[in-house]
């Protein structure tokens, strides 16, 4: 049998469904993707923004700054170093002084190699970590017959700070073999002095 053109003309419901429009394709219209494209550019705008301020705020230390560093705790290790009650606590804190005094007498010739006087600017380079706030707190602590744990957990800190310099400036590069053979030799001393303060901080 032959079909009927006329009875495959829709009808009803189906003629209104073949008329109708599609319906929209899944997603996002043109005015959220707008939104959400500027939300994204605001969020890593804001990222960049965030990891300037973290850099600005956490320079880069330069050889200056470790020097400081260095003359810092010497001081304070020539002045509590005498105060020290506990017998494992003065041996690790005689080592420090003795690698302290070694690092600071060898200093010279790595500021040289980036054109830094030591004798002309030591004002300058004293400025960058003064001993001052440090030897207050401390001062306090031998006063109130707290300076054995005070200082050990001070100078923790402070050797913490200063390998971390270090090893910074070893990863920044750039640097004269004097300076290399330097920072190597002070990192090595410098981590096995804070060996043995862990060992009293531990025990306390």
């Amino acid at each position: 049998m032959q079909n009927d053109p006329f009875n495959d003309v829709p009808t009803g419901i189906d003629y209104l469904n073949q008329i109708a429009a599609p319906p929209p394709k899944a997603g996002f219209d043109r005015k959220t993707t707008i939104i959400i494209a500027i939300m994204a550019a605001i969020g890593v705008l804001s990222l960049l923004f965030i990891f300037i301020a973290t850099q600005n705020s956490n320079p880069a230390p330069t050889l200056k700054n470790l020097a400081a560093k260095l003359q810092k705790m010497q001081v304070i290790t020539d002045t509590y170093n005498p105060n020290l009650r506990s017998t494992q606590l003065q041996q690790a804190s005689s080592s420090l002084r003795a690698v302290l005094r070694t690092a600071n007498a060898s200093i010279g010739d790595p500021l040289a190699s980036q054109g830094v006087d030591p004798k002309k600017q030591a004002k300058e380079i004293t400025a960058l970590d003064s001993p001052g706030e440090l030897d207050k707190k401390l001062s306090d602590a031998y006063l109130n017959a707290q300076l054995d744990i005070s200082y050990a957990h001070e100078m923790n800190i402070e050797i913490t700070e200063t390998v971390s310099m270090i090893e910074r400036l070893q990863k920044a590069g750039g640097n004269s073999q004097v300076t290399n053979n330097f920072l190597a030799k002070t990192l090595t001393d410098l981590k096995n002095i804070q060996k043995q303060l862990m060992i009293f901080i531990d025990k306390v």
